[in-house]
């Protein structure tokens, strides 16, 4: 496992923060649109501090690998449309929940849109500069091309909802659950040849087989505890699997010269 394995070790726990805590941001306020009172009573505790926890846990994750993030052009923060979009909606989304947590009873279901919405939109944006951080410098970069760095981004959407999904009060969509879980290897697919071959010589592929296949078997269970568990252990299996493709990328990347910042 490279030359850092508890590095790696702690950046899939960070990474499966982030999911769960973004992840949960989107799924729960959307099902708060026509849940019971209860549920939206209890989230509204839980919104704001879960929020902080996505931001510290995402931030910290990133922060393992520093030389990748200004290889990627994200530092400084600023150069990069994704880290602009964040510095909007991340504010935006804690006074959303700030105001469903301070609103009460006066905030009605539609309302409980606008937290689910503002938080799909940072999560594309987070989604956007993890996949760049992976390995893509805009030009010449580890993901090949466009729709492959696009496939990546939405297998990583999906991972994170299906997070969410897992911790989140209601009923699970199981359909829902296996089509996430179940595109985990396409993020594989879409890599380089020189960053896959890398990825099977490391050995990386056995986290991914494993977390999909247990995110199958979660999608499954009707037992609700156990799919919860199962379901937490498959995000932090490929949680470890998409850290540990982001370390071997940087092995790739240092050959490849730093994007410039975004004019104005």
């Amino acid at each position: 496992m490279t030359s850092d394995p508890l590095g790696i070790l702690w950046g899939a726990v960070l990474l499966a923060a982030t999911w769960i805590a973004w992840g949960a941001q989107i799924v729960v306020p959307w099902r708060g649109i026509s849940g019971a009172e209860s549920m939206r009573r209890s989230w509204s505790l839980l919104a704001a501090p879960l929020c902080v926890i996505g931001v510290a846990a995402a931030a910290t994750w990133a922060g393992l690998r520093p030389e990748a993030l200004v290889h990627a052009g994200v530092l400084p923060w600023g150069g990069s449309i994704e880290t602009r979009v964040l510095s909007i909606l991340v504010p935006a989304l804690l006074a959303a929940d700030f105001l469903v947590l301070f609103g009460g009873r006066k905030i009605s279901g539609r309302a409980w849109g606008v937290p689910a919405l503002l938080g799909l939109g940072a999560l594309g944006a987070i989604a956007s500069l993890a996949i760049r951080l992976s390995g893509d410098s805009g030009e010449g970069g580890l993901l090949g091309n466009w729709t492959s760095q696009s496939i990546a981004i939405v297998v990583w959407i999906a991972l994170t909802i299906a997070a969410g999904q897992g911790v989140a009060p209601g009923p699970k969509p199981r359909l829902g659950a296996c089509l996430a879980f179940g595109a985990a290897p396409l993020y594989f697919g879409v890599l380089s040849p020189a960053l896959r071959a890398e990825v099977i010589e490391q050995g990386a592929l056995a986290p991914l087989a494993a977390g999909t296949l247990l995110g199958l078997v979660a999608a499954a269970l009707s037992n609700r505890k156990l799919a919860r568990g199962s379901a937490a252990a498959a995000t932090l299996l490929l949680a470890l699997h998409f850290t540990w493709v982001a370390r071997l990328g940087d092995r790739l990347a240092e050959q490849l010269p730093a994007m410039p910042p975004l004019p104005g």
